[in-house]
C-alpha cells in the first residue's frame, strides 16, 4: 500500500514539540533525537508540495545470513540503484542501476532478491541471472516477500476484476502456487513480513486498522493489534524478528512499535513526528539490531504548507536505543 499524504488540519495551536524516545519493558522512556511537528496553517485546510531531495537512501533490508550486510536503494540526482553495503568494512557493491523500485526489496538465504517496480510487477534478481527477471504480468503486484525462502508472496490489487485483490504465491518461474482473496477476510492486504508459515502484515477490517497474522497454508487469520485508523497511524513498515518472533512496525507519524508474538502486548520503541518519521524496517538475523528508513522533514513553508523530505538509513538497537545515521 503506497504511503498517502494527509491534510494538515486548520485551527490547531502553533507548534507541538516533543522528544523521540526509546523504551524498554517496565522502564521509563528517555530522551533521544529532538522531534517536532510543523505548525498549523490558518485558513483553508491545505497541504503544500513535498519536495524530495535529489540524494537519498531508502528501504534497507538485512542479509538473512549476515547481520553486518544489507541492501538499500541509493538515489543520487534522481537516479536509483540497488546497493549492497557492509557495516564492518563500509564496502559497497552496486547490484543494478537505473531501476525504479517501489517499496522495500527482500533478500533470501539463497542470495536472491525480489522487488516491485514502478510498473507494479514483481522482479527476481539472483546469482544466476544477468538481469532482473520479471515474474508477473497482470494486475497491480506490490510488497513481494519470500515465503519459506523458496516461494514468493505478494499483494494484488485490481479495479477492473472483482475479487482479484488479495495475496498470491508463486515460484521462481512465476507459476501460481496458491492464493487467497481479500474479500474472504473483508480486509485489504498491504505491507507484510513472513516467518515460517506465517504472514504478518497490515490490515483494515470492520473499522479497525493494524497488524494481522495469517497462516497461509490453512488460511487461518487473527488480529495481533487493531485501532481506529486516523491517517497518522498508517503503517509504513512491517518486519518480523525471525529469531525472537516479535513483530515490529512503523507508522506515518506515531512511531515504531513492537508486538509480542505470544501475548500480543504492544510497546512503543520510537516516537515520530513531521521532522523524523520511520518506514521500511528490517531486523538483523541475530535479532539485536533494527534498520529503518528515516524520513527527515525540513524547510516547512508557512504559506502553502509544503516541506522538504530527505530519506536516510538509520540503525539502532532492537529496543530502539542508540540510533545513528549511516553514511554520514
Amino acid at each position: 500500500m503506497m504511503l498517502t499524504k494527509y491534510t494538515k488540519l486548520i485551527g490547531l495551536v502553533a507548534l507541538l514539540v516533543f522528544l523521540c524516545h526509546s523504551c524498554k519493558d517496565d522502564e521509563n522512556c528517555t530522551p533521544d533525537t529532538p522531534c517536532e511537528n510543523f505548525p498549523s496553517i490558518d485558513g483553508p485546510s491545505i497541504e503544500g508540495p513535498i519536495i524530495q531531495k535529489v540524494n537519498q537512501r531508502k528501504a534497507p533490508c538485512f542479509n538473512p545470513r549476515n547481520s553486518n550486510e544489507f541492501i538499500y536503494l541509493k538515489i543520487e540526482h534522481d537516479v536509483q540503484a540497488l546497493v549492497k553495503s557492509n557495516l564492518e568494512t563500509a564496502e559497497e557493491t552496486i547490484l543494478i542501476e537505473n531501476v525504479n523500485i517501489i517499496g522495500q526489496p527482500d533478500w533470501n538465504t539463497f542470495n536472491a532478491i525480489i522487488y516491485s517496480a514502478n510498473d507494479q510487477q514483481v522482479y527476481l534478481l539472483d546469482d544466476w541471472s544477468l538481469s532482473p527477471k520479471r515474474l508477473t504480468n497482470y494486475f497491480w503486484n506490490n510488497n513481494p516477500k519470500f515465503f519459506q525462502d523458496t516461494l514468493i508472496l505478494f499483494s494484488v490489487g485490481s479495479e477492473s476484476v472483482p475479487g482479484a485483490s488479495g495475496l498470491k504465491m508463486i515460484n521462481f518461474n512465476g507459476d501460481r502456487i496458491d492464493s487467497t482473496s481479500a474479500a474472504k477476510y473483508g480486509t485489504v492486504f498491504g505491507l507484510m513480513s513472513t516467518a515460517d508459515s506465517l504472514i504478518y502484515g497490515e490490515f483494515s477490517i470492520d473499522g479497525k486498522y493494524g497488524i494481522y497474522s495469517l497462516d497461509f497454508p490453512t488460511k487461518a487469520a487473527s488480529i495481533k493489534y487493531g485501532e481506529i485508523f486516523d491517517g497518522l497511524n498508517q503503517i509504513t513498515g512491517v518486519c518480523v524478528d525471525k529469531k525472537n518472533k516479535n513483530i515490529y512496525y512503523s507508522t506515518y507519524r506515531t512511531g515504531v512499535f513492537r508486538i509480542d508474538n505470544v501475548s500480543n502486548s504492544r510497546i512503543q520503541i520510537k516516537s515520530a513526528c513531521d521532522t523524523h518519521s520511520y518506514r521500511h524496517l528490517s531486523v538483523s538475523p541475530d535479532g539485536t539490531r533494527l534498520l529503518a528508513e528515516r524520513v527527515d522533514g525540513t524547510n516547512f513553508n508557512q504559506e502553502n504548507g509544503g516541506w522538504t523530505e530527505e530519506s536516510k538509513i538509520v540503525i539502532m538497537n532492537i529496543d530502539g536505543s542508540d540510533e545513528r545515521v549511516l553514511f554520514e
